[in-house]
Formats: C-alpha cells, sequence, structure tokens
C-alpha cells in the first residue's frame, strides 16, 4: 500500500432522508501535501481543502453525486480525479495508484558510467 491511494466514503442512515457520510483519501498519504473537493453546488461549502492527514471531509445529505477531487503532490504536480458518493454500503473505496515518479527517493536513480560521461561536462550536482 506504499504505492497506493485509497479514495472512497462512508455512509451511515441519520434519518428516513438524509445520510452520515464521509468522503476520504487513505493509503500513502505522505505523498500528499493538500486535497481539495469540490461538492455539489447546493451545499454552502462547496470547496473544502485538507492539508494535513486524515484526509476526511464529513457531511450529511440526501442524494448522491460526483464528488471532483484535486490531490497535491509534495513533490508537485496535482491528480485530478472524481468519486461517485455511494450510500449503498458502510463503506466503499477504490485505488488510485501513485505516479512512480513520485515514489522515487533520492539517490535511487540509476548509477552513471563514468566511461560514458565526458570529463568536462558540468553535472550540477
Amino acid at each position: 500500500m506504499e504505492d497506493q491511494l485509497i479514495i472512497g466514503n462512508t455512509a451511515r442512515k441519520h434519518d428516513s432522508k438524509r445520510y452520515n457520510w464521509k468522503l476520504y483519501v487513505r493509503g500513502a498519504t505522505q505523498h500528499v501535501d493538500t486535497v481539495v473537493i469540490t461538492l455539489h453546488p447546493t451545499f454552502k461549502q462547496a470547496v473544502r481543502k485538507a492539508t494535513e492527514p486524515p484526509f476526511e471531509f464529513p457531511s450529511r445529505g440526501w442524494g448522491t453525486f460526483e464528488i471532483d477531487i484535486a490531490i497535491k503532490w509534495k513533490k508537485g504536480g496535482v491528480l485530478y480525479t472524481s468519486w461517485n458518493l455511494q450510500f449503498d454500503a458502510p463503506d466503499v473505496s477504490k485505488v488510485v495508484e501513485i505516479p512512480p515518479h513520485l515514489l522515487a527517493t533520492q539517490g535511487s536513480a540509476p548509477p552513471v558510467d563514468p566511461a560514458s560521461t565526458p570529463a568536462d561536462t558540468d553535472l550540477n550536482l
């Protein structure tokens, strides 16, 4: 799970018409800087942001809809995805693979063969 995020939601009935639900981004969140979600425009605060784990967004509502999600990576770049809010099960989710270039650590680049590198090349190290 070191290279995956789990995006999903929990839901439980609040009353005869509404559900308490929570959208979440879990898993390898050490690679995530910020998560911004955009809910249906009928919500008072339709755009919500979390800048640290847990990346969870609790709410209450009566209907399902598509939620836009922007995940900003600590190493730069943004993943845009979406999630269809679901009330059919207490917890539903999908796996999102983290791009391999975001998983690379310093010093993990392949070694350079000195014979193939000209001596007068500035490597900007």
